[in-house]
């Protein structure tokens, strides 16, 4: 059973899903004497969301700001993982409709889980 998939379907009457970009980090390279990040691009399906009073608190906790949103992905994004020497995914999608599409930095994980996850991002 796909609790996920169950919930997203109630969910689409209001806040269907969009499509999403993600650049997946596939570690980095040195380029002239410089490390540069490297991605590969992925195309999904996401809900975007704002963020709940909790997860308000917890960015307020984790000393981030800016812009946030809340976004639940059919694939699994992370945020910077030391040990797996990754870090960083990077989502493009619209804030709105008649907005150009900007990117957006996965700072955390919430929830990850084997066909999708929950990720609160930083517009950047």
């Amino acid at each position: 059973m796909n609790l996920r998939e169950i919930a997203n379907s109630a969910i689409q009457v209001i806040n269907p899903d969009q499509s999403i970009t993600w650049k997946r980090s596939t570690g980095w390279q040195i380029v002239n004497y410089q490390q540069v990040p490297t991605f590969e691009e992925i195309e999904c399906l996401g809900n975007v969301q704002a963020l709940s009073d909790e997860q308000l608190r917890h960015a307020n906790d984790m000393n981030l700001s800016g812009v946030m949103r809340s976004v639940y992905l059919s694939n699994n994004a992370m945020g910077v993982s030391f040990r797996q020497i990754r870090g960083g995914d990077i989502l493009t999608f619209r804030e709105f409709e008649d907005v150009e599409p900007t990117e957006w930095k996965v700072v955390h994980a919430a929830e990850t889980w084997d066909n999708w996850c929950h990720v609160i991002c930083v517009q950047q």
